[in-house]
């Protein structure tokens, strides 16, 4: 639906009615004072009466792939997706913005653009990182060397990439700053390789 026009006014007995209109299809009237939105697939809308308000949510899965890979490639298949994300933290104790479950036998590659902003709005981080991991058959989740990252930061805040063998996921941590509040962000894509043969 184009942002310019959407809404479509006509003088009645009562004022001015606006209808809803589309790209296509012409003016929707109201049934009986109301015009229902509905919300579709990873899409929620939820209307506010009072307040005039239509807020469309949609979900943070943003892009789906899963590939069927020839087995003469020596697996037999690939999982790509791109997510968006974000969680608030107090103090500088690590936390889990991405957490990925890595299965026995699989192997992940991570890539998160990630940004931090204090609740004061007086410092910032932008950063963004890379890391491998993987998990042998009948071991341990394990991360592929060191992560690479290019971080930009007014502040100590940071970002890191570690494992939990506890729960066998991949993770990439934000660090904030002791007795600060800081909004995080990231917009993340990951590629899993999903069995061997």
């Amino acid at each position: 639906m184009s942002q310019s026009g959407i809404f479509f006014d006509n003088t009645g007995p009562g004022g001015v009615i606006q209808y809803l209109t589309g790209d296509v299809g012409g003016p929707i009237h109201p049934a009986l004072g109301n015009v229902n939105i509905l919300g579709g697939v990873n899409i929620t809308a939820t209307g506010t009466p009072l307040a005039h308000t239509l807020t469309l949510d949609l979900a943070s899965t943003i892009t789906v792939q899963q590939l069927n890979i020839d087995s003469m490639a020596g697996f037999t298949g690939s999982q790509s997706s791109q997510i968006q994300d974000a969680i608030q933290t107090v103090g500088a104790v690590p936390a889990a913005l991405i957490s990925l479950d890595v299965a026995d036998g699989q192997m992940l590659t991570v890539k998160a653009y990630i940004n931090g902003f204090k609740s004061t709005k007086d410092q910032c981080l932008g950063g963004e990182i890379f890391a491998t991991f993987y998990r042998p058959t009948g071991g341990n989740v394990t991360m592929a060397g060191l992560e690479v990252s290019n971080v930009v930061t007014t502040s100590s805040a940071d970002l890191d990439a570690v494992v939990s063998v506890g729960t066998q996921t991949a993770r990439i941590n934000v660090v904030g700053v002791n007795l600060e509040t800081w909004n995080w962000v990231t917009t993340y894509s990951y590629m899993y390789l999903i069995s061997e043969l």
